[in-house]
């Protein structure tokens, strides 16, 4: 399936959402996303969704995706509904003035995958008076992937975050990230069991 660009069966990645939540999927599915700028976006639930029934949303080869920030607080990717769904290889941009995470996720987002993402955020180094939400704010899930991502800027990079002490989050994995320009931390590991986190660069 495409977004964008001429033949394609979407004309934005909203569409496709909308699409996605209506339909859902009885296999993998890969989109493919056209070269340009696109808006926030939240990721609907969707039936059939499993381990191996996952969805992929991937800019097409040799093509820069970008979702870019409009200066609300609203998160620019929420993912916080839905599990097995993969970010791969997209170009997030923060504006001054956006007080939002990059990308949420919660307690429903078992296995879902940001890979080779690039994210960058216009206020690098932030005052304490322009402190903003985290980069990547994973809310609770479990069974994540955080893979070959580059952040810059922000106020915590990554935020891996249990519920409590008593209820933690299971099994999730950071590695291979790169993180730089944080107003407090590269990477924030709380309330976590079975998490690895290596390989990255702070």
């Amino acid at each position: 399936r495409y977004v964008g660009g001429p033949n394609a069966d979407y004309n934005t990645i909203n569409e496709f959402l909308f699409s996605l939540s209506q339909c859902g999927v009885n296999d993998s599915l890969v989109v493919r996303v056209a070269e340009g700028e696109y808006p926030p976006f939240v990721v609907p639930e969707f039936d059939g969704a499993t381990a191996q029934h996952y969805v992929v949303l991937e800019p097409v080869a040799g093509a820069t995706v970008t979702i870019k920030a409009d200066g609300v607080a609203s998160d620019m990717a929420n993912m916080e509904n839905t599990p097995y769904f993969r970010l791969r290889g997209l170009t997030f941009v923060r504006a001054t003035g956006a007080l939002s995470n990059m990308v949420l996720l919660g307690q429903a987002s078992t296995g879902c995958r940001i890979e080779n993402c690039m994210f960058i955020d216009s206020i690098e180094n932030p005052t304490s008076s322009m402190r903003i939400g985290s980069v990547i704010n994973t809310g609770f899930a479990n069974n994540l992937l955080i893979s070959g991502n580059t952040i810059i800027g922000g106020d915590v990079g990554i935020n891996l975050v249990g519920q409590a002490s008593d209820i933690r989050s299971n099994h999730n994995r950071v590695l291979r990230n790169v993180t730089y320009n944080q107003y407090s931390t590269g990477i924030a590991v709380t309330n976590q069991s079975n998490v690895l986190v290596e390989k990255n660069e702070m």
